[in-house]
């Protein structure tokens, strides 16, 4: 079953990076996402893939592993210290053991090996854009929560202080909190 990404007039598309050394692979991941709606840009190395996601921002990486300059390893650590909500999924033709649990470390869980039927990658960039998403507003959900804590606070020292018949008590009462 192959999942449509949800894209209606005015809805943004998912953005997905391509970063891999072999051209061939690129242009047809490329081709294939574009079809479904994404927005796809892609890149031959780590380094250039880092330069591009310092410049814009991605929903998914979809990452080669073994690549001249920066390797899917050195990029996954660098880039997940930088953008941790990024969906990232590798694509590998080197997907051991050792690289899975490499990987797993730094959050990825979708490993596919080449050559990948493009209906599994397909699948696996929509749900990863998904989980992007749920990170993404979870984390804005905490954020809101930590704000109005915040807010909270402040309206009760301001209101003490308010009360307050003289400066003595007002700065008393801020002190007390």
């Amino acid at each position: 079953m192959v999942v449509e990404p949800d894209i209606r007039p005015g809805s943004p598309s998912i953005r997905v990076l391509i970063i891999d050394d072999e051209e061939p692979i690129r242009r047809l991941v490329q081709s294939v996402l574009t079809q479904h709606g994404c927005m796809v840009e892609s890149a031959d190395n780590g380094r250039a893939g880092l330069h591009i996601l310092l410049q814009r921002d991605f929903d998914v990486a979809v990452i080669d592993l073994r690549m001249p300059d920066l390797g899917g390893s050195d990029f996954l650590r660098q880039a997940r210290s930088i953008w941790p909500w990024l969906g990232i999924i590798i694509l590998s033709g080197h997907a051991d053991q050792e690289s899975k649990a490499n990987a797993q470390r730094y959050g990825v869980t979708r490993v596919l090996s080449k050559p990948v039927q493009l209906k599994v990658l397909l699948e696996s960039v929509l749900a990863e854009a998904a989980e992007k998403k749920r990170r993404v507003e979870m984390s804005a959900s905490q954020s809101m929560d930590h704000l109005q804590d915040q807010l909270l606070l402040l309206r009760h020292f301001s209101e003490q202080a308010i009360a307050a018949d003289n400066l003595e008590e007002a700065m008393s009462s801020l002190s007390m909190g």
